[in-house]
């Protein structure tokens, strides 16, 4: 999905359904100069997946890197869960 003002983009997303009942939104990046850009195409990524696949009741976030804004965002959203991160290393 792409999000334009004045025919110029200003964010972008890219998700797919996984599973029977869950969305995952894979990737969105905006223009951090426009304000309300982030906001906007989440609720619009949101709403065409609701309408794409009614089916859906999870729309997952994806990871939030351990930056605190991303996931203050996420948790903005109520979510039903977050899973916790596990890392591995090879020795």
């Amino acid at each position: 999905m792409l999000l334009k003002i004045d025919g110029e983009c200003v964010a972008f997303a890219i998700g797919q359904k996984v599973g029977t009942d869950t969305f995952d939104v894979v990737f969105e990046k905006a223009a951090h100069q426009v304000r309300g850009a982030y906001n906007m195409i989440n609720k619009l990524f949101a709403a065409y997946a609701r309408c794409a696949y009614p089916e859906v009741a999870y729309i997952n976030r994806e990871n939030d890197l351990d930056i605190p804004g991303l996931r203050q965002a996420k948790e903005s959203y109520r979510p039903a869960l977050m899973l916790r991160k596990y890392k591995a290393e090879l020795r």
